[in-house]
């Protein structure tokens, strides 16, 4: 249990990230990947 709540968090984080990139360098397909695993990340388990 305690391994999937950090491998949630780190997928979060690295969504996040990706997330920036793409908003950053106006590239609005990895943008839009980095939101899609924000909300998958915190979505139910």
């Amino acid at each position: 249990m305690t391994v999937g709540l950090i491998l949630s968090v780190l997928a979060l984080i690295i969504s996040a990230i990706v997330w920036g990139f793409g908003a950053n360098s106006s590239n609005p397909h990895l943008a839009g990947r980095g939101k899609v695993g924000v909300l998958v990340s915190c979505g139910p388990r």
